[in-house]
């Protein structure tokens, strides 16, 4: 039983360890992405939100992207630093997506 539980323990630790290289944001959970996806829904499709918001936990960190979801809301898009950015992505992920269906 107490190899049992040191293999199990090592696992875990292991699993957690390539989380955290990963990137995997557990403070933030994927709240973030959901609000995210809904703000950006509003005016775009949904595969061009999830493509956008890939690209940008891609190019800035899950952290800061969390943080700036988390204190921007609905009005991410609209007024958060990354909000440029992200309507660029969202454009250009469109774009992709209508060449893709051709």
């Amino acid at each position: 039983m107490l190899k049992l539980s040191s293999v199990i323990g090592v696992c875990s630790a292991a699993l957690i360890g390539v989380a955290a290289q990963a990137g995997v944001n557990i403070e933030y959970g994927q709240e973030y992405e959901e609000a995210y996806l809904q703000s950006c829904e509003r005016g775009n499709s949904a595969r061009a939100c999830s493509c956008s918001m890939e690209a940008l936990e891609e190019k800035v960190g899950f952290t800061r992207f969390a943080e700036e979801v988390d204190r921007y809301r609905d009005d991410f898009l609209e007024d958060s630093t990354l909000a440029v950015m992200a309507t660029d992505l969202v454009a250009t992920c469109e774009a992709g997506l209508r060449a893709s269906e051709q």
